[in-house]
This record gives structure tokens, C-alpha cells and sequence, in this order.
């Protein structure tokens, strides 16, 4: 304002409370009687020639008292016809309470400045409510289109140019913009830095961070907190870019309410975090490993100097259950919280958990360097066999763990890993409390190879004509061939097994025989058949046949 021609024409003079020049006009108001502050609401900047003041220098501290106690945010006086100068009893009154004191050498207008001023401040609050509508329309849009928190949180950050954090009550970061701050510096020590930060309002501004701070939730159950970090103190900023900054922080903050109640039958936004986080790890491409690491550092999970294991759990579910099921994903809220509670009870162990596919969860397990990986694995696999067969429509689980690994990369590995011994152990005769591929033999590496065109390719080499000889005669002459090859070629084992008389078995050999054109007794010709069975029972989704389970042939 000081700053306009009709302003400036009167040469202003700031002779006291310079500090407080940021304050926001919401008004000015001519003023000449001397009991001014019954003519005063708060806001209004002061503006008067002195024909109602007195000329006594006492006179002074009272009327800045008054001016000030108001709430005025400013006091102009024109010199020259009533008042030679402002005494030195106003101007130290001035300078104690900061309040803006301005003379004005030469005479002005007073109607030039106060239509010039009163265009500004309409131009302002139409600036400001256009402001507004667009903060309205923006965060309308993405709760509409269902955007996520991070990407809301993101939106927050490209407007307002600057890092944005949401957090929950433990004070670990579910979504985080960074903007032009390295994610290690934003991130550390979040959450001692985050405790030592409380407020009560739903929107307050921390002076000791320079953070201003949103509650997220119900105004009785807040969920989180949402965290603006714009680097400066508020009086150092335009008030009105405050106002919109507080604006958009409280308008973000519905958005985020308003898509957790939407979502509330679906994943939490920890578990969408925590999913989201896991997708990036298990990436191909990941080269660089320090933003992740930070950001599972600030959900709780340490990944440097760390052992790091794949995890893969299959949850199998009872036909009959003894409780009415529920649906798919209220399931896989109940499934992780089972495993963050097995997590819970395995001490200074950390996991990143996330629902793959119906029924089947990923995992990395973080646990300390020096702790045998086979310890925690049994303890681990044997608290999450507890935890789900607690869940009425669970009937246990099949655990998979990958290769123990130090370095993040090779995590996604680890957790394919883990995934294909969950799959090959389904249906296996020995069982365990967790599967590792090592457990599997050649069958654990045939399920790797599974997909391969050239096992594929053996397999119908192998058994291709066996095969097409059951299908058009209607004979299991493959069941004949398995068993007896399981049992180490001894014909009165087979025998028995499938309940068929000697005579009959040997009739079904020698077909077996005609049909594939070899000896399937050569130690080759077996080795090649098992081989092609176990490889035909990946291809299929199925395992290995357990010993003593009979056939009708």
C-alpha cells in the first residue's frame, strides 16, 4: 500500500514499528476523532490529518494504546497543518507495541488513497476466492477420480512448491514430496523430529520447524497429519500466500479423510504405502536404492546393514468355514494384520508387506545383521501358522522364503524366489513350516524352468505320443508310467500300489513300451521319463504325487 502514487506523493516516512510492515490490510479508515477507537473494528489501517488529536505530548501513549489495542494494523498522520511531528512518547509508545507508524511530509488526498486502496484489497479477495474455487476444483477432481494419498499429497507439493508429508499417529510417513529436497534430508529423523511437534488446533504453524501442520481424520478421531514444510517463517511470507497455504492444506486434508472413508473396506493407506513401496523395490530396473531406504526408514523398516529375505504366503481357505467368509479384500486386510502381528512377536525384525494376488502375500523381512536367517525363519513361519489359523475362514498357510540377501536389489529376486517354493509346496508330501527352493531338488528347479519353450518342448518329446495315446483311448497309461518309475521300476510295488494283478501291469508296461518306441527299464530312458513327469506336473500347477496315494487305472 505504501508503495501507491497517491501514497507516495505525500513522501511516507516509517518512523516506527517496521517489523510489523507485512501485516494484512483488510481496510482503511479515515479517521479524525479523538476517541478514535470506537470508530475501529480490527484490521483497518489508520489514516488521519490530526484535527481531532490532542497537541499535548501525553496525549500520545494513550492513543497508540488504543490504536493498537483495536487490532489496527497501522497508523498514517499527515504533518505540516495540525502536528509539526509525532512526539518522542508516541514514537517510543509506537515502537514498543510495533505498530506501523508513518508520517507524511506533504498533504494528499485522502479520497485518492482510499479508492486506491480499497481496488486493492477487492482485487485481493477476488484473487482470493478465485484461489480458492481452483484449490476446490483441484481436490474435488482427484477425490472424484480416485486418486490415492500420494498423489494428492503430490498435488499439494506442486502447488504450494514446496515438501508436503503425510503421516500417521506413529509418526511414520505414508506418502511424502520431496520437491527440490534430497528425500534423505527430508526424511531424517522424521519421526523424533515429528513427535517433538505437537499441536492442538486442526491447522497450526510451528515457529521452531517452519512447518504448518493439518489434522487429517474427524475433528474427534484425526488419523494423521498432514505436513507442510515451506522453509519460512509466515512473517516472512505474503499473508496472503499464508491464507492459501492453509487453504490448500485444509482442502487436502478432506480429500485425504474423505478417500480413507471410501477406502475404509479396502487397504489402509499404511498397506498402500507399504505396496506401493514393495513395487518399487521389486522392480527390475532399480538402480537407486537411497530414496527407498528412506522412505521404508520412515515407515519403521531398516534396509541398510541388514539381512533381507523374499517372503511368499499362500493362504489356503477352507471349503466348509467356521465362519461365514468375508469378502476378497476384507480377507487381505485381516491376512497382513496377521502377519504384522507374527511380525510383532518376532523382536527387532521388520517387514514390507503387500497382497500380490487373492490369497497370496509378499513380503521382505528385515532382521539384523548378526541373527542366524534360520533362526528367525522358523520362529516367523511358526508365529504366522499360529496367527492364521486363528482366522475362521483360514485353514493354514504354505510359506515360501527367497535367498537371504544385503543388498536391495536383490531382494526381488529373493521374493521370486520365495514365490515359487510357496507354488511348488502346495501339494508336497513332506511337510514343512516354511519351503525354500532348495527343498525341492530337481523339481524346485523345474518349476523355475516351467514356462521355458525347451522344457516344454522335452517334455512333449518325452511323453507327447503316452499322452495322446490316453487321450484317444481313454486309459491313464501316464499313471502306470509315474508309479512305477516312483517306485524305483519294481514291478510288485506297482503293483500293488495301483491295485492291479501282476499280469495286467505287465500288459500295461509293454504298451507303455509300443507307444513311447523304448525301454523305459534303461536307466536313461527312466531318468529322461521322471524328469519329463516332474516337469509335465509344473506345467500343470500341480507337484509331485505323494508316495502310497493310489490310482483306479
Amino acid at each position: 500500500m505504501l508503495e501507491l502514487p497517491s501514497v507516495r506523493r505525500g513522501l511516507p516516512d516509517i518512523v516506527a514499528g517496521a517489523q510489523s510492515l507485512t501485516a494484512q490490510v483488510h481496510w482503511i479508515h479515515v479517521c479524525e476523532q479523538p476517541d478514535m477507537e470506537n470508530f475501529l473494528n480490527g484490521g483497518e489501517l489508520v489514516l488521519t490529518g490530526g484535527t481531532g488529536l490532542e497537541p499535548a505530548p501525553e496525549a500520545w501513549v494513550p492513543l497508540i494504546d488504543a490504536v493498537c489495542d483495536s487490532g489496527s494494523v497501522g497508523f498514517i498522520i499527515e504533518l505540516g497543518r495540525y502536528h509539526e511531528s509525532v512526539p518522542d512518547a508516541g514514537l517510543a509508545r509506537a515502537r514498543e507495541r510495533e505498530l506501523p507508524l508513518i508520517t507524511l511530509q506533504r498533504a494528499i488526498r485522502f479520497v485518492d488513497v482510499t479508492h486506491s486502496v480499497h481496488k486493492l484489497i477487492r482485487d485481493r479477495h477476488a484473487e482470493e476466492l478465485r484461489q480458492r474455487i481452483a484449490v476446490h476444483e483441484t481436490f474435488t477432481q482427484l477425490t472424484v477420480s480416485g486418486a490415492d494419498a500420494e498423489a494428492i499429497v503430490q498435488q499439494v507439493g506442486k502447488m504450494l512448491e514446496c515438501p508436503v508429508v503425510l503421516e500417521n499417529l506413529a509418526h511414520q510417513v505414508l506418502a511424502c514430496h520431496n520437491h527440490d529436497r534430497p528425500i534423505l534430508d527430508l526424511l531424517d529423523g522424521w519421526e523424533q523430529r515429528s513427535r517433538d511437534v505437537q499441536t492442538e488446533p486442526r491447522t497450526a504453524y510451528d515457529p521452531s520447524e517452519h512447518w504448518l501442520l493439518t489434522k487429517v481424520g474427524a475433528h474427534d478421531e484425526p488419523w494423521g497429519r498432514l505436513i507442510i514444510l515451506p522453509g519460512t517463517d509466515p512473517p516472512d511470507r505474503a499473508a496472503s500466500d499464508h491464507a492459501l497455504a492453509r487453504t490448500i492444506a485444509e482442502r487436502a486434508a478432506d480429500a485425504l479423510a474423505l478417500r480413507r472413508l471410501i477406502e475404509r473396506d479396502r487397504e489402509t493407506l499404511e498397506h498402500q504405502s507399504q505396496r506401493t513401496l514393495l513395487n518399487a523395490i521389486l522392480d527390475p530396473g532399480l538402480t537407486d536404492t537411497d530414496e527407498l531406504t528412506a522412505k521404508a526408514r520412515a515407515l519403521g523398516v531398516e534396509l541398510i546393514g541388514r539381512q533381507l529375505i523374499g517372503g511368499c504366503v499362500r493362504i489356503r481357505t477352507d471349503s466348509q468355514p467356521r465362519a461365514t467368509p468375508q469378502p476378497a479384500e476384507a480377507r487381505q486386510r485381516e491376512y497382513i494384520a496377521a502377519i504384522e502381528r507374527a511380525t510383532a512377536a518376532c523382536p527387532r525384525v521388520g517387514t514390507l508387506i503387500a497382497s500380490s494376488e487373492p490369497d497370496r502375500l509378499l513380503l521382505v523381512a528385515s532382521l539384523p545383521a548378526e541373527q542366524p536367517d534360520t533362526e528367525f525363519l522358523d520362529s516367523f513361519a511358526s508365529e504366522i501358522h499360529r496367527q492364521l489359523g486363528e482366522l475362521p475362514w483360514s485353514c493354514g498357510a504354505i510359506v515360501g522364503f527367497g535367498t537371504t540377501t544385503r543388498v536391495l536389489p536383490d531382494v526381488a529376486r529373493s521374493c521370486a524366489e520365495a514365490k515359487h517354493a510357496a507354488t511348488a509346496a502346495d501339494g508336497w508330501d513332506r511337510r514343512q513350516p516354511y519351503y525354500r527352493l532348495a527343498d525341492f531338488g530337481v523339481h524346485g528347479l523345474l518349476h523355475l524352468l516351467r514356462d521355458d519353450t525347451r522344457v516344454q518342448a522335452f517334455v512333449e518329446h518325452e511323453l507327447g505320443e503316452l499322452l495322446n495315446y490316453d487321450q484317444r483311448n481313454g486309459t491313464d497309461l501316464v499313471t502306470v508310467l509315474r508309479v512305477y518309475l516312483a517306485n524305483g521300476l519294481n514291478k510288485s510295488t506297482t503293483a500293488k500300489e495301483l491295485f492291479l494283478s501282476r499280469p495286467s501291469l505287465y500288459d500295461r508296461l509293454s504298451r507303455i513300451e509300443q507307444v513311447l518306441r523304448m525301454d523305459v527299464t534303461a536307466s536313461d530312458a527312466a531318468l529322461s521319463l521322471h524328469v519329463a513327469l516332474r516337469a509335465l506336473d509344473c506345467m500343470r500347477g500341480e507337484t509331485s504325487r505323494p508316495r502310497g496315494a493310489a490310482d483306479t487305472v
